[in-house]
């Protein structure tokens, strides 16, 4: 699959250079006949070009249709993944509880909430080969850059901090371990 704008020359000449030197090599032959036993008429059957024009339209059809299903599943999984961080979101702000109402619980409800979006942004830049956390530095604290920095996976490494995060919250009893298991992927 190509995600460039531009599709180079040289890949396409690259695919089709044993075509294009049968159709050249065909083509002097015909101007040779032609011109040395001075035909005057060479024609093609009309149903070459048809024949051809069917197997062609078939053929974009299928890449088509193939493309169109690709996108197709590529924006369901996204979907899937949006609704997930939402879910993920709502259960953070309603399982995480503090009986003695410190703001503790608060700083790590939006760090949980800030840190699930910068993943989303994360998953997407890296899907696409650019810089994973682009657009992630004004969501994330200095900490949990400099610990995303270390992996090369940049996703991942922002799943391990959800992780310490939610065990964090089970042992200072935020959430007990129903939750825990409710709010796990």
């Amino acid at each position: 699959m190509l995600l460039k704008e531009n599709i180079p020359v040289k890949y396409i000449l690259g695919k089709i250079k044993t075509e294009i030197i049968v159709i050249g090599i065909y083509s002097i032959l015909v101007a040779i006949v032609y011109n040395t036993f001075h035909v005057t008429r060479i024609s093609i059957p009309i149903s070459v070009p048809a024949i051809m024009g069917t197997i062609l339209s078939l053929l974009l059809a299928f890449r088509s249709n193939q493309a169109y299903d690709r996108w197709w599943e590529a924006r369901m999984l996204w979907g899937a993944i949006v609704n997930d961080s939402r879910t993920l979101a709502r259960h953070v702000l309603t399982f995480v509880d503090d009986p003695y109402h410190s703001s503790d619980v608060d700083y790590f409800r939006e760090r949980f909430i800030k840190r699930q979006i910068a993943w989303c942004y994360s998953l997407g830049q890296s899907l696409r080969k650019m810089a994973p956390l682009q657009e992630t530095e004004n969501l994330l604290i200095k900490e949990e850059v400099d610990f995303v920095k270390r992996y090369t996976n940049k996703p991942v490494a922002l799943l391990e901090l959800h992780a310490e995060d939610l065990r964090l919250a089970l042992k200072k009893g935020w959430i007990n371990e129903y939750q825990q298991v409710h709010v796990l992927p």
